[in-house]
């Protein structure tokens, strides 16, 4: 009876060896965080490599410290309904929260938690997995989603808008043919550029739809910068002032896109000036 006393304890050792090998090793080898904490106290006891990396600071930094006090932020479920979950149920489900590494640097991480006893006292192993670069891929994806979206819309207003323009620009030429008084031509001649700036515009549009990619070609710079900035102070009391040296060399740019960027400048700076001014 004591031989196979003695041989069941050793039996029981070895297994428990075993056991506390093969946790070890799962604790250190794991790619999730984990931390061990004192469910009495809250005081982290152990936490493994990957946890120090999601922490940003050695298991020294971390061990002995309250759980509420090492950056962890638990927004979806707050502290107090954290800690009587565990102590109620002994395990809380998968939620969100964030961890602040500095003023400058928050992660996002997924958190779980389960109690059990080690050496006779029960414990808490929390898991944290660093989900900041998932959640920032997924963002990333709804943003794409998004922009396609608005792109099909953009290219169908500007389809129709062009179907809309080519019957003004029509019956604007046909104004003209019919116009004899010089004086009377101006303002039908304005209305005419504006239109034919309102199809560049839709240009821009259709160029958004496709991805934005802009069409490249040789312009005159003085020509496109004139043109931009009077179009932006037409209907305005204020004057623009160019002053363009001799040897400007010509641009390979897309015209529309450059335009519509002078065009809001000098608009803006109308706007600053009361609507008045050079």
């Amino acid at each position: 009876q004591l031989m196979k006393e003695i041989s069941d304890r050793e039996y029981a050792a070895r297994d428990l060896a075993l056991s506390e090998s093969k946790f070890s090793r799962m604790f250190i080898f794991n790619p999730t965080g984990i931390l061990i904490v004192d469910l009495e106290t809250m005081l982290v006891t152990d936490a493994n490599p990957a946890a120090e990396e999601i922490f940003s600071c050695d298991s020294a930094n971390l061990v002995g410290k309250a759980l509420d006090k090492i950056g962890l932020e638990m927004s979806e479920l707050p502290y107090g309904i954290f800690l009587d979950k565990l102590r109620t149920e002994g395990t809380v489900p998968e939620f969100s929260a964030t961890i602040k590494i500095d003023p400058e640097t928050v992660r996002l991480a997924r958190l779980s938690a389960v109690t059990f006893d080690l050496n006779r006292t029960r414990r808490v192993l929390l898991s944290v997995a660093d989900v900041t670069q998932a959640e920032e891929l997924r963002e990333a994806l709804l943003r794409k989603q998004k922009m396609e979206t608005v792109g099909i819309l953009a290219g169908g207003i500007a389809h129709d808008f062009n179907n809309i323009l080519a019957v003004i620009l029509g019956h604007i030429g046909l104004a003209k043919m019919k116009i004899i008084d010089p004086a009377a031509r101006v303002p039908v001649e304005k209305a005419e550029t504006a239109c034919i700036r309102a199809r560049e515009m839709t240009g821009q549009l259709l160029a958004f739809s496709r991805g934005g990619q802009p069409v490249l070609a040789s312009c005159d710079a003085r020509e496109l910068v004139t043109d931009a900035a009077m179009l932006a102070c037409a209907d305005t009391s204020v004057a623009c002032l160019f002053d363009f040296p001799p040897d400007l060399w010509p641009l390979m740019v897309d015209r529309i896109q450059v335009g519509q960027v002078v065009n809001n400048l000098v608009r803006n700076a109308a706007d600053a000036m009361n609507g008045s001014g050079i």
